[in-house]
């Protein structure tokens, strides 16, 4: 069905391989599962037009593509009183009329929660193996539900066609200490790599940060929280690892049984392999809202991130999604995810420095279990110190 030149045989031989691991992998696991296992398939197929697809700024130069995706995927849930795993391997395959901006994504989440009668444990997992042109996006997500799980790692460089890896993986523990208060250890780890082809544009790093976090309430309603922290990330650029450290307070506040606000304020020291360090003020505020039927998430975060472009960067980050389910087949949604980054070193500033919006707006309606068409619509502006003028796309 997808026929590819001769030279590009072996790239597609991969992709074969890698979608029968995939699915092999899957399907294995579902068919020895005991009846606490559920899996719900979704296959998605559509058309696409993109008026600017690499991002290039103000240029005479046509990026515009059309072409059409296909979409599947594979939900397993297992669920028990105390028990909750889902695993979900997924595929993207696109197909433009420009065949050197084609790519095949793959995709992997995993989210496990045990949850005794005093402690919780969990554990996020994802793995993505996709495009540079979107992964270095910051893509607007209309399904995630904790603003903790939305990346800020992305580095707008979407010139590229060659690929990215990128590995996350995301443990917690909480103990209910008594009455009032718990105490709660988490961990996150995100290790990214690059093609080889564009090693000198785009850095392999990785990050690691540990944390301790003590709540207390002091309502029914209401908690304070105190919450310290450890962070190094190691970039592949020799003599530009980092390291960091930190403390927020914060407020957690139940408005209704749907409802919930939270909001921390504190401060973060960085300090590079040579001893210079630099403090900045971070923090975050969300509102979440959830019913059966929409879903609401409003977030604003300041915070210290690392990126392929092999530099930290203060980070200030707005995230704002909306959806709603209208009856059994369609839904809709709605979406905003903002950006603005400056460089912590000064010698990185015209790589840093940069400014991002994303709107998104989408209609869903399914035809069957396995079978749905979205109507997805996205506007993308950017504008990077390192290049000349702003660039959009539709």
């Amino acid at each position: 069905m997808f026929s590819r030149p001769i030279p590009e045989l072996r790239r597609a031989d991969q992709f074969g391989l890698k979608v029968v691991i995939l699915f092999a992998a899957s399907i294995a696991l579902y068919s020895n599962a005991e009846a606490n296992w559920r899996v719900e398939p979704a296959v998605g197929i559509g058309f696409q037009y993109d008026d600017n697809a690499n991002l290039i700024p103000d240029s005479a130069i046509d990026s515009s593509v059309n072409g059409y995706l296909l979409d599947a995927e594979a939900r397993f849930v297992y669920e028990t009183p105390l028990t909750n795993v889902s695993l979900v391997p997924s595929v993207l395959l696109n197909r433009f009329d420009e065949s050197q901006l084609d790519s095949e994504d793959y995709f992997l989440d995993l989210t496990y929660k045990y949850a005794a009668q005093r402690s919780t444990f969990e554990i996020w997992g994802t793995y993505a193996d996709e495009s540079v042109r979107t992964a270095e996006r910051a893509n607007v997500d209309l399904d995630v539900e904790d603003p903790d799980l939305i990346p800020d790692d992305n580095s707008g460089s979407v010139l590229f066609t060659e690929n990215r890896q990128r590995l996350g993986f995301r443990p917690r523990w909480t103990l209910k200490a008594g009455q009032r208060s718990s105490f709660r250890i988490g961990a996150n780890y995100i290790d990214v790599s690059y093609d080889d082809s564009v090693s000198q544009f785009l850095t392999d790093y990785s990050q690691a940060t540990g944390d301790a976090t003590y709540e207390i309430k002091v309502s029914e309603r209401a908690a304070f929280v105190v919450k310290g922290y450890y962070r190094e990330n190691d970039f592949s650029v020799a003599g530009s690892d980092f390291s960091g450290y930190g403390a927020t307070l914060g407020l957690n506040r139940s408005l209704s049984e749907r409802t919930r606000l939270t909001a921390n304020v504190g401060a973060e020291i960085s300090e590079d392999d040579f001893g210079a360090d630099e403090t900045n003020t971070v923090g975050d505020i969300s509102l979440i809202h959830k019913s059966q039927t929409s879903q609401f998430l409003a977030s604003y975060r300041r915070n210290i991130s690392g990126s392929g472009t092999g530099a930290l960067s203060l980070r200030d980050s707005i995230n704002l999604n909306v959806t709603r389910r209208i009856g059994p087949k369609v839904s809709i949604g709605a979406g905003v995810a903002a950006y603005s980054t400056s460089a912590l070193d000064a010698t990185s500033a015209t790589v840093e420095d940069r400014d991002y919006i994303q709107l998104r707006a989408r209609f869903s309606r399914n035809f069957t279990r396995v079978f749905s068409v979205d109507v997805d619509y996205r506007y993308t502006s950017i504008d990077r110190e390192i290049l000349a003028g702003d660039a959009d796309s539709n």
